[in-house]
């Protein structure tokens, strides 16, 4: 109050006003009579000719809010006062707020507001979720990555708010989501319940006739007619901002509404129909519409169906899936037990072999190896399942000739059994695939330990160098780990059947000799003729007190890119389907800025300094060695390194770690963690096993879990 009589007092500050476009047009009154009405509640006396002169001389800000949810006549009719306002009153700053296929004819700058960023999703969570104490954690990291993509809306971002605020969890039906986002797009007049139901029918043939590309006015009209909708639904669409209009072009307003649209659509097809159409279903790059129809299919069939068809496309999708996929628990529990135990476990089989197939063929033999022992033969099964309470007791083992791939019985020894109790795990009854995938990525970190992954010429030759050093130094193998292949395999040959098996437990070493043989021959075939100590070939001494500052140099830079050479040779051999979606491999290749803080042994371990910047050639890939008596003064420059990625064209967001420091460790493999690695296989692994983490992070952990 005291602002506004500062104002009228001659302060020179233009009065705000605010002017809800749909209580002006109730009012039936003009648009500044309802000014002066708002005015003279607060300040009694006001006279239209004192606005008016207030108005003239120091202008004001009137902001009109919800042009779109007006009718027809009244935009028409405000359109005009609003021109003759700016025309009249000069100093007068006009904001109207509408959706974009609504905007007024008039002559005003347009600015479109953009999807929330991280900062603004931040700031939106910490009003919703303030319980009035200034402690604030946030939960939009632990979203999954489609429900996250989706809260770039304010309207989903609430609802999801609201929901964890009330459950203190995410919603596991996504369709709650899309229903509510649908409601609220289409209201406007008139809002009666058939008019809504005939909105929503109207929306949905729009967004299937708009697949491929966005159709003409004239085709939408059509396409009403062809559902028996009268063509005024278009302008209701227009009205509400469902639809837009691009010149002679109609589209769906959201994306991801038209996805969820369509695959309501094709959800209500019958079920013979879909199983002859899910197997070639078109699926779009970062689409939501796979995740939002096996949210939507109902049936087991129905989904077996859609499953195999997501193994095909990108693994983001399968995790998604799986995450709000449909509840078909209830005909589970009806089946009896023998049935219920033979589906479980023929799901149990499909969800660990399907997504291996389609993801990460190259993988199968070594995955399968850890699995059952045999590399080359059908996944198969033993086990039982109940309903009440829901568990499942299985072993998974290579299927005999001629029999069937599901047992069922009790597992028994030998082999790995292993039971799940799915009340307590958090799993669903029609969690098989889930409970697949899970064991799927469990094993896929187990071939990484055990370091059964293809590669290349320096991949290879670093496991057996590696392999080689722990069989000399456990076992006491008569071999030096300089000697030349052909006497390496002459010792090797009279144990082609044994396996170093030092249990499964601390990442105890287990790999065949017929692995060292195998690896010799792949060697062999390049030309490689004798196991490669290249440190040494350099100069370096592990157990020299000092070290000359250029046999630094060569060493490190030898190491930094041989370790480049072979964790890029295992991406390309065993991981090629899903190497766009790893952390390190995107980025390559790059030249590490090394410093090194050189001691002398007997004083301490040398400390490396190290941050990296992108090359554009493989051929620069290595590192680049200074010395220092104190180190790098500040942290090195990040944004840098990710324009000059964006420069080169390859992904500049998610980027991996990008400095720290480490201790120089010794290159003759004493004192490692993992007592058959090298340096190199060692720091690929690490790569690895961080692309691993990051590819499986969207692979939720149960039912109705994050």
């Amino acid at each position: 109050m005291l602002a506004m009589e500062q104002r009228l007092s001659g302060s020179g500050k233009p009065l705000p006003f605010d002017v809800p476009l749909p209580d002006l047009e109730q009012s039936s009154v003009s648009l500044v009579k309802f000014i002066e009405e708002r005015l003279s509640a607060h300040q009694p006396g006001v006279t239209a000719a004192s606005l008016s002169a207030q108005l003239r001389d120091t202008g004001a800000v009137v902001c009109c809010d919800s042009f779109d949810r007006t009718t027809v006549q009244f935009q028409k009719r405000v359109t005009a006062e609003i021109s003759n306002l700016q025309r009249d009153y000069p100093l007068v700053q006009v904001y109207i707020f509408s959706r974009a296929a609504l905007k007024p004819q008039l002559p005003l700058p347009v600015l479109e507001l953009d999807p929330l960023s991280d900062e603004q999703v931040r700031e939106f969570e910490k009003v919703v979720l303030s319980d009035g104490s200034a402690q604030n954690f946030s939960i939009v990291s632990m979203m999954s990555s489609i429900l996250r993509s989706l809260c770039a809306h304010p309207l989903l971002l609430r609802l999801t708010l609201n929901y964890w605020k009330r459950e203190q969890t995410f919603p596991n039906k996504i369709g709650f989501l899309f229903q509510s986002w649908l409601d609220t797009v289409l209201e406007t007049e008139p809002d009666d319940v058939v008019s809504k139901a005939q909105r929503e029918r109207a929306l949905i043939a729009m967004a299937q006739a708009t697949v491929v590309a966005p159709i003409t006015i004239t085709d939408a009209i059509a396409e009403l007619s062809r559902h028996t909708l009268p063509s005024v639904l278009l302008n209701e669409l227009i009205q509400c901002n469902a639809v837009r209009v691009s010149g002679s072009v109609v589209e769906i307003q959201h994306d991801g509404l038209a996805d969820y649209l369509r695959a309501v659509a094709l959800a209500r097809k019958s079920e013979p129909e879909l199983l002859g159409q899910i197997p070639t279903l078109p699926i779009p790059a970062d689409s939501f519409f796979p995740v939002l129809l096996m949210a939507q299919l109902p049936s087991r069939p129905l989904q077996t169906a859609l499953w195999k068809r997501l193994t095909s496309t990108n693994i983001s999708f399968y995790f998604d899936a799986l995450r709000y996929r449909f509840d078909v628990s209830d005909d589970l529990r009806h089946l009896n037990l023998e049935q219920l135990s033979r589906d479980y476990l023929q799901e149990l089989i499909q969800g660990v072999d399907e997504p291996l197939i389609g993801f990460f063929p190259e993988m199968r033999a070594s995955v399968l190896g850890l699995l059952t022992g045999v590399v080359d033969a059908p996944l198969a099964a033993t086990g039982q399942a109940t309903a009440i309470p829901a568990g499942i007791s299985y072993k998974l083992h290579a299927a005999e000739p001629g029999q069937a791939r599901v047992k069922l019985a009790m597992p028994e020894f030998p082999g790995t059994i292993r039971g799940v109790n799915l009340d307590l795990s958090r799993f669903r009854i029609d969690s098989a695939r889930l409970l697949g995938m899970t064991l799927l990525r469990d094993t896929m970190f187990d071939t990484l330990k055990h370091l059964e992954l293809l590669g290349g010429p320096t991949w290879i030759a670093e496991r057996l160098l590696g392999r080689v050093r722990y069989l000399v130094r456990k076992h006491r193998f008569d071999v030096g780990i300089s000697d030349d292949l052909d006497h390496l395999e002459s010792k090797l040959r009279p144990l082609a059947n044994y396996w170093i098996d030092e249990g499964s437990f601390f990442g105890r070493p287990r790999f065949s000799v017929q692995s060292l043989l195998d690896d010799i021959a792949l060697l062999r075939a390049v030309g490689v003729t004798a196991l490669d100590t290249w440190w040494s070939t350099v100069g370096w001494d592990d157990n020299a007190f000092t070290t000359d500052d250029e046999i630094y140099r060569r060493v490190l830079d030898e190491e930094h890119r041989r370790v480049q050479t072979a964790y890029a040779e295992v991406v390309r051999a065993s991981l090629p389907h899903v190497s766009s979606d790893l952390i390190y491999f995107p980025i390559l290749p790059i030249r590490w800025k090394l410093t090194v803080q050189k001691r002398d042994r007997r004083v301490g371990p040398s400390v490396i300094h190290f941050h990296w910047f992108p090359v554009q050639c493989w051929e620069d890939a290595g590192a680049d060695v200074s010395f220092s008596d104190s180190g790098p003064s500040g942290f090195p420059k990040w944004e840098e390194a990710r324009d000059a990625l964006a420069k080169l064209g390859r992904r500049s967001t998610n980027i991996p770690r990008f400095g720290g420091w480490r201790i120089q460790d010794r290159f003759d493999g004493l004192g490692f963690a993992l007592p058959i690695t090298t340096r190199v296989t060692s720091e690929a692994s690490s790569w690895l096993e961080d692309d691993l983490k990051h590819l499986f992070k969207g692979l939720p952990p149960g039912d109705g879990a994050f």
